[in-house]
């Protein structure tokens, strides 16, 4: 009988299992490689499955040398992502000081890493601090160590973390992102709870991804701040910014209106229309937006009009205006509904959103959207239906199905899911996800219209439907 266990498989096989189980634990070609020969054999005959190193610094640092001299061995000419723990610091270590740079106290680590920068791909630097972070980055990258001629710094990713919830950094230090001037390849960055420089960074020419990260208990961010960061980044195209904000009068901010072309946004934070007419581009293919400060009562009408002041900053030649003809996928949850009847504001963005395929809108005027991409002929916009390109829509907060099945009749080519919270039940923290199918005789279908004409009571389809878990598909 020939064998089924895991050692039949061929070593091709069995070198990607190693791989896929170091996403998950960086040290899983060294623990597999214990097994057994064969996967000792495999592990340490695999380069890419050594493409992440996990350092921590509270280890000894012979370990950590040795450790680190493995991992950039067998991994040959595969590029590396490298994770350090900073705040890991051991507690016989003097690095607890800020005074002493951990240059100084993992001297012979730095050096290592300095040695081998070229095949760093990706530095993550999980740290209780700024000062110890940078001091760590700048060891590795800073002005003083120059690469030589025939080196090229690799890096493309570089992320952040900063282990407190509020930051506490000196009163009289402030991150200056010196090294960021000295890595050509920098394409991605990441700060996570980092307070932000004062003073203007350096141009990081070619930085595509930026991402500003802070817990809602850290102080407000100051808009100047943020808008310093992007002004310096002249190739950025997705910009994510997870925090609150300081509102500036923006006669403050002219001198930092420079913004780069973007082709995505995410913003989490209050203040959302406001920031959204600082940073909104006609350029935007992805946008996504939580309104942290969605429940006030004018919330759904100010992000209106915030979004038909960024579709009217560009106009084609007829005289239309296409600032939002290029967005492909709209996210936007955390605003109340307003009234029964959608606001005209609202209606006007939706219909300029020729190229739309991903429409997710959590809480809204669900009823009325509905009823707008239903329509088939438009009056003074051509003939056709709204968004002609849609291609998924979730929904939550409708009441009514019979509009939803209205609007699958006629558009079948469009996969719609509707969110909706029960309340009839103590357990009115769950959600059901429903699900509409495109053809055959269950809910959804042509069939199953037509025999339910008669009867449209929500509650009478809500029996009918199959329900899913909540996070069966999707982010939903």
């Amino acid at each position: 009988m020939a064998a089924t266990d895991i050692t039949s498989l061929p070593a091709e096989i069995l070198g990607e299992i190693i791989r896929h189980c170091s996403f998950y634990c960086a040290d899983a070609p060294i623990i597999l490689a214990s097994v057994n020969r064969l996967l000792y054999d495999v592990a340490h005959g695999t380069p890419c499955v050594w493409s992440k190193l996990r350092l921590s610094l509270s280890n000894d640092e012979r370990r950590l040398v040795r450790k680190a001299g493995l991992w950039f061995t067998r991994s040959g000419s595969c590029l590396l992502d490298l994770f350090v723990d900073v705040a890991a610091t051991s507690e016989d270590s003097p690095t607890d000081s800020p005074e002493r740079p951990i240059a100084e106290v993992y001297h012979f680590l730095v050096a290592f890493l300095r040695h081998h920068r070229p095949q760093i791909q990706t530095l993550n630097v999980k740290s209780d601090t700024e000062l110890k972070a940078f001091h760590f980055i700048d060891a590795i990258y800073s002005s003083s160590y120059f690469p030589p001629a025939n080196q090229h710094l690799q890096l493309q990713s570089l992320r952040i973390r900063i282990t407190n919830d509020i930051p506490q950094a000196p009163s009289t230090w402030s991150p200056v992102f010196e090294s960021f001037s000295h890595l050509p390849s920098l394409q991605s960055l990441k700060l996570t709870n980092h307070v932000l420089p004062a003073l203007n960074t350096p141009t990081i020419a070619n930085l595509r991804y930026l991402t500003i990260s802070r817990p809602l208990r850290a102080h407000p961010l100051p808009v100047h701040k943020i808008l310093r960061i992007i002004s310096s980044t002249p190739a950025l195209t997705q910009l994510e910014i997870d925090s609150r904000i300081m509102k500036q009068p923006l006669s403050e901010l002219t001198q930092y209106m420079t913004i780069p072309e973007l082709e995505s946004l995410s913003l989490r934070t209050n203040n959302l229309p406001y920031l959204l007419r600082l940073l909104g581009t006609s350029s935007l293919k992805k946008l996504y937006l939580k309104d942290l400060d969605g429940k006030r009562v004018t919330a759904n009408q100010e992000l209106g009009l915030a979004l038909k002041e960024l579709s009217e900053r560009t106009v084609t030649p007829d005289g239309l205006a296409d600032g939002l003809s290029n967005l492909h996928t709209l996210e936007i949850t955390g605003i109340i509904p307003g009234d029964e009847r959608m606001d005209h504001d609202w209606e006007l963005c939706i219909r300029r959103m020729i190229k739309l395929e991903r429409l997710v809108i959590s809480d809204f005027d669900a009823e009325g959207l509905v009823d707008l991409l239903t329509e088939n002929s438009l009056s003074g916009f051509g003939l056709g239906p709204v968004c002609p390109r849609l291609k998924y829509l979730c929904l939550s907060g409708v009441r009514s199905l019979p509009s939803l099945q209205r609007l699958k009749m006629s558009r079948s080519n469009i996969t719609i899911e509707w969110e909706t919270t029960r309340q009839e039940t103590p357990r009115a923290a769950r959600s059901s996800v429903y699900a509409y199918g495109a053809g055959g005789f269950g809910f959804g279908s042509r069939f199953n219209f037509e025999r339910r004409t008669s009867n449209v009571e929500s509650g009478n389809f809500r029996n009918t439907i199959l329900r899913l878990e909540p996070d069966s598909d999707g982010t939903w």
